[in-house]
């Protein structure tokens, strides 16, 4: 072979080579490092969001203080009593309502456990009812007791006596109208008979 070939012939043999190696490579293609450092950029991102995320959602409770509702205990003619409990729990010490002459006094309410909300709780008055004896003392009378109730009408009935005329009925020796609205608070309750003797004329 003409030795002036052989030599173009490696002359271009080296040019190709040299060449190929100057070929710059394209990032997007062949870089490892440019698609995963894309990637962990948006993983980081993604962390961070998160993470702020829950940080957030953790400062509404961060202080771990449960809420608390108000119980109001209300009277007529007293101050309302006010008290607190911690949601979902039950209150216990339950105060008690005020005692009024003559009448039963409770809660509308009786059951506090696993309270959920405010409430207010109303104080119920029922009037007293009594059995009253009456003692006609040597006398006759057809009704031996009768029902009265704390704060309403009465009428208590009249014994005979075959020599006395009747006056009135008398409670722990004090005097006690015929008629009238009953005011005395004792379950045991007892009238008496008290009489005035006849007088009789000598020419009768």
């Amino acid at each position: 072979m003409n030795k002036k070939i052989m030599i173009l012939m490696m002359s271009l043999i080296m040019c190709g080579a040299a060449f190929s190696c100057a070929t710059p490579t394209n990032p997007d293609e062949g870089s490892p490092s440019g698609g995963s450092s894309s990637e962990i950029t948006a993983d980081s991102s993604d962390e961070m969001d998160t993470d702020s995320s829950n940080n957030a959602v953790g400062g509404s409770s961060s202080d771990g203080e449960k809420e608390e509702i108000t119980v109001i205990f209300r009277q007529n003619g007293e101050e309302d009593i006010v008290v607190t409990v911690t949601v979902g729990e039950s209150l216990t010490d339950i105060p008690t309502p005020t005692e009024k002459v003559g009448y039963y006094v409770v809660w509308d309410r009786t059951d506090f456990s696993n309270l959920a909300e405010d409430i207010t709780v109303n104080a119920i008055q029922t009037a007293k009812t009594y059995t009253v004896t009456l003692y006609s003392n040597g006398g006759v009378i057809t009704q031996e007791s009768i029902t009265v109730t704390y704060g309403q009408a009465y009428t208590l009935p009249a014994p005979i006596h075959s020599e006395h005329i009747f006056e009135y009925w008398t409670y722990a020796g004090e005097k006690v109208d015929a008629q009238g609205i009953w005011e005395i608070d004792t379950e045991d309750i007892r009238l008496t008979a008290q009489w005035n003797e006849c007088h009789w004329s000598d020419n009768y």
